[in-house]
């Protein structure tokens, strides 16, 4: 059913909030963001776009403004970084991060997708969960989409070389069906200890990335822009947040890394 829903551009919304009863959604994230453009960018009301060359500093340490490439400074109240791991502002401002030393040896993901052969072929791999698998060297997740399902394999470059992941990885995946170069994602597992600091914080990828699994990444994000929206609406008296937001970074990675 949820298949048909999307197929004929209809979700199930009921009382204006979208009913799903199924244990996960899977999303084209570039779709998505495409969407919410269209849909809410007029709603912003200033939009600059740009590359950041330089990062200015009051004498507090707080940012005073962003240097564009075209040369135009862009001043703000409160810079938020969520440019994922390029993470400009935590290394143009040489963050504190705390690694994770034991517990966790993944930094490699390799990425491809596999377009579907038939409608029957779509409509028998569609399901509303991601697939784990266990690998030689690390794991393998798979996920559905209605034109293309994807694969990705989590391994420690250090075991194993990109070329020999996608090797193994299509002994699962089909090498005749792929639509796209793989993607190679790597990171070092860990956190930046001040996620938040006087007038600027990062939010996501820019702030911390343990491991794919279990989507612990995803859940992080959706904590910290909750955290944010309460500051934004009532500064004064969400002043604590700051700190809760940082703490709570680090108390998750611990918690991941335990587990």
């Amino acid at each position: 059913p949820f298949y048909w829903y999307n197929r004929e551009n209809k979700l199930n919304w009921v009382e204006d909030k979208f009913s799903n009863n199924y244990v996960s959604t899977h999303l084209n994230s570039y779709l998505t963001g495409t969407w919410l453009e269209k849909n809410y960018g007029n709603l912003i009301d200033h939009w600059v776009d740009g590359t950041v060359q330089d990062i200015k500093l009051t004498n507090t340490g707080s940012i005073k403004s962003l240097v564009l490439d075209s040369g135009q400074e862009v001043s703000s109240d409160l810079y938020i970084d969520c440019t994922g791991f390029k993470r400009i502002f935590a290394k143009k401002l040489n963050l504190k991060f705390k690694s994770v030393s034991e517990g966790v040896r993944h930094n490699t993901a390799a990425v491809v997708a596999n377009g579907y052969k038939d409608v029957d072929t779509v409509e028998k791999s569609l399901i509303t969960a991601t697939n784990a698998t266990a690998m030689d060297y690390g794991w393998l997740f798979d996920i559905t989409l209605l034109d293309r399902k994807s694969y990705g394999y989590v391994f420690n470059s250090n075991d194993i070389s990109v070329d020999q992941a996608l090797t193994e990885m299509s002994t699962r995946s089909d090498p005749l069906t792929r639509i796209q170069d793989p993607l190679v994602l790597k990171w070092q597992p860990g956190s930046y200890e001040e996620s938040w600091k006087n007038n600027y914080c990062l939010v996501g990828l820019a702030s911390s990335f343990i491991d794919a699994f279990d989507a612990s990444g995803i859940l992080l994000q959706i904590l910290q822009i909750e955290m944010l929206i309460r500051f934004i609406n009532d500064p004064v008296k969400n002043n604590h947040i700051p700190k809760d937001f940082c703490q709570q970074l680090m108390n998750a990675q611990d918690s991941i890394c335990e587990r």
